[in-house]
C-alpha cells in the first residue's frame, strides 16, 4: 500500500467540494422529468409503507447511504455524520470499500477511537 493514502484520501474529500463539481445553477435532469398529478388516486400517501427488511435489520424504506471515503480523521467525521443522518432517517448504511484494510490494518481505527455508529 502506498504511504500517500491519507492524502490521496483527503483530496477525495477536497474535490467534492470544488465548484466544477456540482457547479451553481446546473441542471441536474430534472427538468427531462414530468409528474403526472394524482396518478394513483386511489392511493393515499398516508396508507403507503415502505417498511422493509435488510439482514434481519428493520428499515423505514429499502435506501441505503453509502459512507465516503476512509482513511482520515475528516472522512471519519463525515461517515459517522451520514451514519446518524442514516439511523434518523431509519434507512441502511454502508461502511464503503474496506480493501485498503487487507493490506493496511493499522488504518483500523483503536476500539477507543470513535466507531462510525455504536451498537
Amino acid at each position: 500500500m502506498h504511504d500517500d493514502l491519507p492524502q490521496r484520501k483527503s483530496q477525495h474529500l477536497d474535490l467534492v467540494q470544488r465548484p466544477e463539481v456540482e457547479p451553481e445553477g446546473s441542471d441536474p435532469l430534472f427538468s427531462c422529468v414530468r409528474l403526472v398529478h394524482r396518478a394513483l388516486p386511489e392511493l393515499a400517501l398516508h396508507e403507503i409503507d415502505l417498511r422493509t427488511e435488510l439482514c434481519g435489520k428493520s428499515l423505514k424504506a429499502p435506501l441505503m447511504i453509502v459512507g465516503m471515503t476512509g482513511g482520515t480523521e475528516r472522512a471519519g467525521q463525515v461517515n459517522r455524520d451520514l451514519a446518524l443522518l442514516a439511523q434518523e432517517a431509519g434507512v441502511a448504511f454502508g461502511v464503503g470499500s474496506m480493501r485498503v484494510l487487507l493490506d493496511e490494518a493499522r488504518l483500523l481505527p483503536p476500539s477507543r477511537s470513535k466507531p462510525v455508529r455504536r451498537s
